[in-house]
């Protein structure tokens, strides 16, 4: 449908339009796993705004940073987006600085160079605080943690998997409790205290399952939702037909019929 919306635009030059839908034809490849077109036509749609001078061409440089992480091509993906937080600091975009470090945290984290990762952890910590995101200081916090327990610090990793547990919860954020609970079994068994690494275990076991158990459903309700679309485009179909035949009899018996 968008390559067909797409051809549409293109005979009536209306570039604002081809820009959204060689966009949405990026996200479209993203979510089928083929990173390398979801690149090809979001460089497209970054080359129209950009001659267009729109200001949705800036948002190219963090989902193109994005999928060269997802092609481990992490230098790339560095690239991308150290160009995005340049243009946040110069706008002073605290809630973009603080979205883009927290990117470039974990790109160093699969560099392996965790003294750089928490650099960019703890940029996302400070920025995420001055611009009131509560959803990237639980993520900066979790990424400290896990940045900790990869090098075996486990007394700063247990420290910033209690403080992210504590915001998760408060906050309902179900991916981030994830995460402390596991770092925070890790860090109890390290220390021998078996009893307590057992609680987290279990309760990082149930919310696992809850997580998985939701997706599963959201899962479900999507593929209901496009089983109900595709019967109604075939009673649509077959109504038509059915018309179309229809109207078809009739002029057949007015040709037939005497004058």
């Amino acid at each position: 449908h968008f390559l067909q919306s797409l051809a549409q635009a293109e005979r009536a030059k209306a570039f604002d339009k081809i820009a959204g839908l060689y966009s949405n034809i990026a996200g479209v490849y993203k979510s089928q796993g083929d990173y390398r077109q979801a690149l090809v036509y979001l460089k497209k749609a970054y080359e129209i705004d950009t001659r267009r001078k729109d200001p949705k061409a800036v948002s190219y440089w963090i989902n193109a940073g994005i999928l060269h992480k997802d092609l481990n091509q992490l230098d790339s993906a560095l690239f991308c987006y150290e160009t995005r937080l340049a243009i946040a600091k110069a706008e002073n975009d605290d809630e973009y600085i603080a979205r883009v470090s927290y990117n470039m945290g974990n790109v160093y984290a699969l560099k392996a160079e965790p003294a750089t990762a928490t650099r960019f952890f703890e940029q996302t910590l400070l920025y995420a605080q001055k611009a009131g995101k509560q959803a990237f200081e639980a993520k900066a916090l979790a990424g400290l943690a896990e940045t900790y327990v990869g090098i075996r610090n486990y007394r700063l990793a247990e420290e910033y998997a209690t403080r992210t547990l504590e915001l998760s919860v408060r906050e309902n954020m179900k991916e981030t409790q994830e995460v402390a609970l596991r770092i925070l079994s890790a860090c109890a068994a390290e220390s021998n205290s078996f009893k307590e690494a057992f609680a987290y275990q279990k309760q990082y076991n149930i919310l696992k399952d809850s997580i998985a158990s939701e997706s599963r459903r959201k899962a479900m309700a999507e593929m209901q939702v496009r089983f109900e679309t595709r019967l109604k485009e075939q009673e649509l179909s077959e109504l038509k037909y059915q018309k179309e035949g229809h109207q078809r009899w009739l002029w057949l018996i007015s040709v037939d019929s005497p004058g």
